[in-house]
């Protein structure tokens, strides 16, 4: 299968006009809730577009849990089909609206939305926005379950070219993308600050890049990797809570720097759920066209978590990813350095990763027909 490779940035027009995006405008309302809504709306700031409108809808869970969905059409379509981006988000439990450039990963919702001239569709996790649920008690599981739904009913939606479907990942989303459509076949993955190792891989080289970039000493480093070597193998992959390893082993108290019920504001089995993917499976079994995208500043996932996902599909089609590296930190925001990386010092967001997730999208889009 021959694969549209070619990524470019596309005419300057298009730099130009995600640029002049970043700029907050006063904007007539142009966002709706579906007829019969039954989620209450708790967002008070409107996402507004100039050239886009939103829609506010649900999709419902195999428990009968409702999370909200969000769609955005570009203003003016009435009839057609365009390509669509399914963005699939992040792991901390922070809704997936964005009506501002709140950090980078709102700020490229918002080029896509604006920019793109496709359908987008976001949905929110239990008990995040509007949705119903407990975010701090969900599982990876029964997270991946309202991706899948929400996909299933993003595919059928009448403004979308069911052989232009496309999934932007961010975070954990950049990850397990290929989890989420089954087996909807996809016409493209952008994969932005992902993993695609395992997750006590992924873990263990976190916890050495930050105890690094605290400046703690080798000898320091050396000890506390023996110790989170054996907590992280009982945690993730003897399925123990945090609070039953460190009372197993109360040294461990000394390295462990959050709750003993989970990590990050969800439970032990989210990250659990996780270390039992087989990512190198998921990815390598994709027959479409990849983006990866990584931060060179990005010290939360590393180069090996992005190059893993690069790797693995590879391995089947040779030459249909490819790894674009780009001066950010993990949440997508210019750096010239990792230290102020790690200290989140201000910055904007790289309107560079924007410029390249959609100048694939649309090539992929406007190339032959890759699908079966």
């Amino acid at each position: 299968m021959k694969l549209n490779r070619r990524i470019s940035l596309e005419a300057c027009w298009l730099c130009a006009v995600i640029v002049a995006s970043c700029a907050p405008a006063v904007l007539p309302r142009n966002f709706a809730r579906s007829p019969n809504d039954p989620l209450p709306r708790r967002q008070s700031t409107p996402e507004v577009y100039s050239d886009a409108n939103v829609t506010f809808g649900t999709v419902a869970l195999p428990d009968g849990t409702l999370l909200r969905t969000i769609r955005t059409v570009p203003r003016g379509l009435s009839a057609g089909k365009l390509a669509g981006i399914f963005i699939v988000g992040w792991l901390s439990c922070d809704s997936m609206e964005s009506p501002s450039d709140s950090d980078g990963f709102a700020a490229l919702i918002r080029r896509l939305a604006q920019n793109s001239g496709t359908v987008t569709f976001r949905v929110d996790k239990p008990g995040v926005g509007d949705s119903q649920g407990n975010c701090g008690t969900t599982d990876f599981e029964t997270e991946l379950a309202g991706y899948k739904a929400a996909f299933r009913l993003f595919s059928r939606d009448p403004n979308v070219d069911s052989k232009k479907l496309f999934i932007v990942g961010l975070s954990n989303g950049g990850g397990i993308a290929p989890l989420v459509a089954q087996d909807i076949p996809l016409r493209g993955i952008v994969s932005i600050s992902g993993w695609g190792v395992t997750w006590y891989e992924h873990m263990l080289e976190n916890e050495r890049t930050r105890l690094s970039l605290s400046h703690a000493s080798p000898g320091e480093i050396s000890d506390a990797m023996r110790k989170f070597s054996v907590f992280y193998d009982e945690y993730l992959n003897q399925e123990k809570t945090p609070g039953d390893v460190l009372r197993a082993h109360p040294s461990f108290r000394q390295i462990w720097h959050d709750e003993e019920s989970g990590q990050y504001g969800r439970p032990a089995k989210f990250y659990q759920d996780l270390q039992r993917l087989n990512l190198g499976e998921a990815w390598s079994r994709l027959d479409a066209p990849v983006l990866v995208i990584h931060g060179s500043f990005d010290w939360v996932m590393s180069r090996r978590d992005a190059l893993a996902i690069t790797d693995a599909v590879n391995a089947k089609n040779p030459g249909a990813a490819i790894f674009h590296e780009v001066p950010t930190s993990h949440d997508l925001r210019h750096y010239d350095d990792m230290d102020s990386s790690f200290k989140r010092k201000p910055a904007n967001f790289e309107e560079a990763v924007a410029v390249l997730a959609i100048s694939f999208v649309h090539e992929q889009s406007a190339g032959p027909d890759l699908l079966p």
